[in-house]
């Protein structure tokens, strides 16, 4: 449902965990279509990360700024096809869907400065009509780490995990009522002694917060139609 995926958190706040399932979960609905999704991983902590049956397609901080120049030619390679069937009248190609998974981008970003921000906020931007989808995951909830603004997370849903949630509040919400409501509901989850959870904001979507899925909690389950993604899904109305 989404164009891209925001996803930041302190070590221990679930983020490899998230990831694992969110991939699970993304190509299994895309099976559920008969469509082979490609997921390409960047992983400057390679090798001591687990992508369970996945392995990065690039390993290490200096092999990160390579993949990125990679999603984002195949972008604008993608966009200068397309752009060529329009002009000639032709039908518009069907693309293979990807998702690049970036992890540590704030690490990446802070190696590599504008060159990597440069060619992030080309997938951003254009890869979403493009087949391409990016799932960036890091450690600090604030633009400014990774040298952007808070409105090129628009076509992202943003997901803050565990102890940024409250960063991402204010991240998220320009209204005093609004970061209010969804203080008190991570306050709640606390008192709850919930572990988990994650502050979430969607495209076109008011924010929500809600407990994360467990670990393999996607694995056992047959392919996914879209009616059942979000079923079960706990938000705080």
């Amino acid at each position: 449902m989404s164009n891209h995926f925001r996803v930041n958190g302190q070590t221990g706040s679930g983020k490899s965990t998230f990831m694992l399932n969110l991939i699970t979960i993304l190509v299994k609905s895309f099976e559920s279509k008969n469509v082979d999704v490609e997921i390409i991983i960047i992983d400057p902590k390679y090798p001591f990360s687990d992508w369970g049956r996945y392995t990065p397609s690039y390993k290490g901080l200096d092999e990160s700024l390579e993949g990125l120049e990679a999603m984002s030619k195949t972008v604008l390679e993608r966009l200068a096809l397309a752009r060529q069937c329009a002009d000639h009248k032709r039908p518009l190609p069907v693309f293979r869907p990807q998702l690049w998974v970036i992890d540590e981008i704030d690490m990446i970003v802070s190696e590599y400065q504008k060159d990597a921000t440069k060619h992030l906020k080309t997938g951003l931007k254009v890869g979403r009509a493009l087949g391409v989808k990016l799932a960036y995951v890091g450690q600090t909830p604030l633009a400014d780490d990774l040298k952007l603004r808070r409105n090129d997370f628009n076509n992202s849903t943003n997901i803050f995990l565990g102890s940024n949630c409250l960063a991402g509040v204010d991240e998220i919400c320009y209204t005093g009522q609004q970061k209010s409501f969804l203080t008190g509901q991570l306050a709640a989850r606390e008192e709850l002694e919930q572990k988990y959870f994650a502050l979430i904001k969607a495209p076109s979507l008011p924010p929500f917060t809600a407990q994360l899925p467990r670990e393999n909690e996607f694995d056992s389950l047959p392919s996914l139609e879209d009616s059942k993604i979000l079923e079960g899904l706990e938000d705080s109305k």
